[in-house]
């Protein structure tokens, strides 16, 4: 009987998966189907709202899917066996629980996976092969999170964990995917109002922790870097916009706010 592989030492970046769960004991190749042409997939990583992907031995399952498919090869240890881990999955992946041949790809062990070979899908669901791509290591772009807010997972730290009073300053009605909000008044803008409201628990993102916890997790590209440079610690997504009450708005007076109205 071959001895059980052991799986990379990083961290795979799945709070609910145990640290060394049943991993391939061979390299494999494997198809992920996505929504994104596989040339885009070589530059800018597969698109996922999860910090994973599920990998099939044919591409005909991974179609169902998405529009386009990839092959990857996995190395030895990189992918968790789903059919001895059906304890451990989220109601998400329950389905497929002891389906033979799906793999899970965690995402902070995608630098085991390497791309092979793209797909394209018709309408009608047949597959033909769209050619190589560069045989790099895979990345895991985030998207389409349900929070509403691009560029992030759907697995984020949220805050708060009791009620709280935020604030948000803003010009108008907000018109991108998330509103960046403070929990003290900041400082006046011009041109701006501040608007207080209250969050339930959970309602807003943890930016700081959230990119604290993806750190570690190289191949996953995300937008936190780039809020974290521009000094946003919080965020209230999209889909939370008209579930937090508004108390009061203020207006700018000489250095401080006024209460407007």
């Amino acid at each position: 009987m071959d001895e059980q592989p052991v799986p990379p030492a990083r961290w795979h970046g799945l709070r609910w998966l145990p640290e060394r769960p049943y991993v391939n004991p061979a390299p494999v190749r494997l198809f992920v189907g996505c929504a994104w042409p596989p040339e885009r997939v070589a530059v800018e990583g597969l698109p996922s709202a999860e910090l994973f992907l599920v990998g099939w031995p044919d591409a005909e399952r991974a179609a169902r899917s998405g529009a386009h498919v990839v092959a990857v090869r996995v190395e030895r240890g990189a992918a968790v066996d789903l059919t001895l881990a059906a304890g451990h999955l989220p109601d998400e992946l329950r389905h497929l629980a002891g389906v033979p041949g799906a793999y899970l790809l965690p995402g902070g062990w995608l630098d085991g996976t390497r791309l092979v070979e793209g797909y394209r899908v018709d309408g009608a669901g047949e597959v033909t092969s769209a050619g190589a791509v560069p045989a790099i290591p895979l990345t895991l772009r985030c998207t389409g999170a349900r929070h509403g807010t691009d560029g992030l997972p759907d697995d984020v730290v949220r805050w708060p964990r009791l009620a709280r009073t935020a604030y948000a300053v803003v010009s108008g009605p907000p018109v991108t995917d998330f509103l960046p909000i403070h929990t003290r008044r900041p400082p006046v803008r011009p041109g701006h109002r501040l608007v207080r409201f209250r969050v339930e628990p959970g309602y807003a993102i943890d930016v700081a922790a959230t990119a604290d916890r993806l750190t570690p997790l190289a191949p996953v590209r995300s937008r936190l870097p780039d809020l974290r440079a521009s000094g946003v610690e919080l965020i209230l997504p999209r889909r939370a916009f008209g579930q937090v009450p508004i108390t009061r708005v203020f207006e700018p007076n000489g250095r401080g706010w006024r209460r407007f109205g």
